[in-house]
């Protein structure tokens, strides 16, 4: 996994906040308005943003392909506050703090997984209803 410099954010027109990461001459409309990191896993780019909203923010992770397909997945909770602090990149795990005591781990897989909606992902996920996917997220008391 490799941090990514050179990518922005261009705010879109939408009521909620929407943003367009441009990375060269790719774009992906993304949920978020504030770009706190962009990381590359072979010819995928990985993206966390946030909504800039105080006392209920929500951290927005997005998958995107060079085909133009974007998978994401949002950690929040009503009335909480996160902040993100990357702890570490490798390989094709992201792991990081955002609210409360608890460490998060993001997976990028290879090939989509199955996975059942709703049992399977920590309590404060949430994403659009599939059953297969490429982000597997987990939570750890410590970094690792």
């Amino acid at each position: 996994m490799i941090s990514i410099d050179d990518i922005h954010l261009c705010p879109t027109d939408a009521a909620i906040p929407t943003s367009r990461v441009v990375h060269g001459a790719q774009r992906w409309t993304v949920p978020g308005a504030m770009l706190e990191g962009a990381w590359a896993i072979g010819t995928d780019i990985i993206t966390a943003t946030t909504d800039d909203v105080p006392y209920e923010e929500a951290l927005h992770i997005a998958l995107h392909t060079p085909g133009g397909n974007t998978e994401h997945l949002t950690l929040g909770a009503a009335y909480t506050t996160g902040v993100f602090r990357l702890t570490q990149a490798t390989g094709t795990t992201l792991t990081f703090a955002f609210f409360g005591d608890t460490y998060w781990r993001v997976t990028v897989l290879n090939t989509p997984a199955f996975r059942l909606p709703l049992w399977r992902d920590p309590k404060g996920v949430s994403r659009p209803l599939r059953l297969r996917s490429r982000l597997r997220v987990e939570t750890c008391r410590q970094p690792q």
